[in-house]
């Protein structure tokens, strides 16, 4: 795996009082260290490039021995493709799990489950490979487990009038998160390889749920910087450009050349109160 970076902070979080905010997707692993509110932070690190199965995570863990620490908290984000939104009316556990399978055609050998999101009155039901679910139960019997998907539903706040898009990337994937008039419109993760796969969903996103590139608000986090010719790409179709913003983290002088929001997803769940 690449290793995209690895930070220690000048501050040290004792023990007892130490949690764990992990990240893993279909080529990626990340995490972070803080304090349990999440707001002191002690290390940042993040790998992608390979295809991550059980030999991936342990290798991760041999390399990175300080994730054998006794953390009072641990949270585990997956951010698989194989993800749904239903609304609370509508969901049945059995027939939502049928459904997802249908549509994303989950293997019987993935761990189904959900996400109950009470303040948009929706449930996020998602697949994990049952290899990389029980390799991480196995580190982490006692972990509390989201979708990525979940955690940026819960930023949608202090909203535009004219819509949302959360776009964050991965390396070889994004997640797309898009909101209009106080309703979750899609929540979806799409692989990329050029900056055009990128437009072509938010272009897509944006013709049917009928939000104008104009107005819609585009904040952008994770692996990409605004130097970057899918920056440059993403700026001929859409004015309306932020960067998320990281709360209440601090990186020690030397590692200012990562834009703080590299670091958004992990912020995001370290900071998620679950």
């Amino acid at each position: 795996m690449n290793q995209i970076y690895s930070i220690i902070n000048n501050k040290d979080v004792p023990e007892k009082e130490q949690a764990l905010a992990l990240c893993v997707g279909k080529t990626f692993l990340g995490f972070s260290i803080t304090n349990t509110e999440g707001t002191v932070l002690q290390s940042l690190v993040w790998h992608t490039g390979a295809t991550i199965d059980k030999k991936t995570i342990t290798d991760f863990f041999d390399t990175h021995t300080e994730l054998t620490n006794n953390f009072t908290q641990v949270k585990i984000a997956y951010n698989f493709s194989q993800s749904m939104l239903v609304p609370f009316k509508f969901y049945r556990e059995e027939e939502s799990a049928q459904l997802l399978k249908t549509l994303h055609l989950v293997s019987n050998f993935d761990i189904i489950s959900n996400d109950r999101i009470a303040g948009w009155q929706i449930c996020n039901v998602f697949a994990v490979p049952e290899e990389i679910y029980l390799t991480l139960k196995n580190y982490f019997p006692q972990a509390k487990y989201v979708h990525q998907h979940t955690v940026s539903i819960h930023q949608l706040n202090n909203l535009p009038e004219n819509g949302t898009l959360l776009v964050n990337f991965d390396g070889s994937e994004f997640t797309l998160v898009a909101e209009n008039n106080g309703q979750v419109l899609l929540a979806q993760t799409y692989s990329y390889k050029t900056p055009a796969d990128v437009l072509f969903h938010l272009l897509s996103c944006c013709q049917q749920y009928k939000l104008e590139q104009e107005t819609v608000k585009l904040v952008l986090s994770g692996l990409i910087t605004q130097e970057s010719a899918l920056y440059k790409e993403l700026y001929q179709y859409f004015i309306q450009i932020d960067f998320a913003t990281v709360s209440g983290w601090q990186v020690k002088e030397k590692e200012d050349n990562y834009p703080a929001h590299f670091f958004t997803p992990l912020n995001q769940l370290a900071t998620c109160v679950l």
